[in-house]
């Protein structure tokens, strides 16, 4: 099939994930920082749905997707951060299954953050890739 062809390109692969979450992650991250109520709405909605320690979780939560989307986006420690967002969405998509139940579908679910945690372990295993990669360029290897 002619499909295969796309097989040369496939050392893209890495970078158009750490790229495409790098964005969606920093873009939340930023939200959380600036936006209405800033960190401390997101620990009021934290400690409403009964995480313990909401405000210190609020700080870490926004930092690393603030943080980590950047690092991802330049290929910078991208399997820490991906090691550390792939516990977090872990626990958002393990607490929404026990917690509310998700329907069938999947709408209204948790299949968004189901899908970070999938790219996020996806990174962990292959790392930065070789393309567009800061640690690559500057190191000449992968950290």
């Amino acid at each position: 099939m002619c499909l295969v062809r796309f097989s040369k390109y496939s050392e893209w692969a890495p970078f158009v994930l750490r790229l495409s979450l790098g964005i969606v992650l920093a873009w939340h991250g930023y939200a959380k920082l600036t936006g209405e109520g800033g960190i401390g709405a997101v620990g009021q909605f934290f400690a409403g749905i009964g995480i313990p320690a909401a405000g210190f979780f609020a700080v870490v939560v926004t930092f690393l997707e603030l943080i980590g989307g950047i690092g991802l986006m330049l290929g910078m420690f991208t399997r820490y951060f991906s090691a550390l967002l792939a516990i977090q969405f872990a626990y958002i998509v393990l607490g929404s299954l026990f917690t509310n139940k998700p329907k069938p579908s999947f709408i209204g679910g948790f299949e968004f953050d189901f899908l970070i945690l999938a790219v996020a372990i996806a990174l962990l295993l292959v790392g930065n890739g070789k393309k567009l990669s800061v640690e690559q360029l500057l190191l000449k290897k992968e950290l």
